[in-house]
């Protein structure tokens, strides 16, 4: 059988076509499989993108006979990669509440980094960050760059103070530099380990600073947040500990910043997992809506990611 289908994240960022349905049954378990591709706003086909793949796996899930959802998987094949969702579990019930929203465990691939080496590539790539965020002494604050294996994201790890230099909207960042390095295809991510602080960002893009605990918890489990608690400041995922802090700037594919960014976290995750010796480690994507994404390491090179869909509208498109 075929299926067509246009699912589209919040705020339009990237919407993920469906097509190719084919149904395998083994074990008295389903595997749903499906063509997947990711469009963004101003049109850019990319490989990979989380929240458009949670969205798509949300609302397939709900079109499935409840008795089915807890040994049901659906494998989406992308243009790189097989991406696998699954209703997320705990006990013997999945997670699913009104009919609306539902748990997903997401299992991506892992993406790993090559170190850029060479003086005048570092030093371009310097000259670049220091103009777009306007940090000072960009050369002492740089602890990492590296640039993804499938040449599709820049990568910075820089100190918490530099990290924390960087402002939000179009007055704080000059977008338009960042698509001067031809290194990279997709977006560029920022980061920088956590610290004792707590993060928080007021509606006029301010940062304020209070005092956490600085280890994190264990846990099995984790959860992709998609929430505003980050900019409004006293939200419930302030107090939350967390491994590391990023951004990720998109100017190249028509994204300045995206909230959240479950696929960057292929990256961030594994990297991060090595810095710690964890094989889970929390993030907090400190965007002006921001959110918190937490990774489980897995075999074969793979990680989990756990996240929550809320269906807020649906119809039919005739074309």
């Amino acid at each position: 059988a075929t299926s067509g289908a246009g699912i589209s994240s919040n705020d339009v960022e990237s919407s993920s076509l469906l097509s190719n349905e084919e149904t395998h049954r083994h074990q008295n378990k389903q595997d749903y499989q499906y063509n997947i591709r990711f469009i963004t706003g101003n049109g850019t086909e990319i490989d990979l993108c989380g929240h458009a793949t949670l969205a798509a796996a949300s609302v397939l899930f709900q079109t499935l006979p409840v008795k089915i959802k807890n040994d049901v998987s659906l494998s989406f094949y992308a243009n790189r990669d097989v991406l696998i969702a699954k209703p997320y579990v705990e006990g013997s019930k999945s997670w699913i509440r009104n009919g609306r929203s539902m748990k997903v465990t997401l299992n991506f691939p892992k993406k790993y980094l090559q170190d850029v080496t060479t003086v005048s590539e570092r030093k371009h790539i310097l000259s670049i960050l220091k103009a777009a965020f306007g940090i000072n002494d960009i050369v002492e604050h740089v602890i990492y760059i590296g640039i993804a294996d499938d040449q599709s994201d820049l990568f910075v790890h820089l100190t918490n103070e530099a990290f924390h230099q960087i402002g939000h909207g179009d007055i704080a960042v000059n977008y338009n530099v960042l698509t001067e390095f031809e290194g990279y295809t997709r977006g560029v991510i920022v980061c920088c380990r956590a610290t004792n602080t707590t993060t928080t960002i007021t509606k006029d893009g301010e940062f304020i600073t209070t005092t956490t605990p600085t280890t994190n918890t264990t846990s099995t489990t984790g959860s992709l947040s998609d929430n505003g608690s980050t900019c409004s400041g006293g939200g419930e995922d302030d107090n939350i500990p967390v491994d590391f802090l990023s951004r990720f700037f998109a100017p190249k594919i028509g994204i300045n910043e995206d909230h959240v960014t479950g696929s960057a976290h292929c990256i961030l995750g594994p990297y991060f997992a090595t810095k710690t010796g964890q094989e889970y480690v929390r993030g907090k994507q400190t965007s002006r809506r921001g959110g918190i994404v937490e990774c489980i390491m897995q075999e074969e090179d793979r990680l989990a990611i756990i996240g929550t869909a809320v269906t807020t509208m649906s119809g039919s498109l005739s074309i």
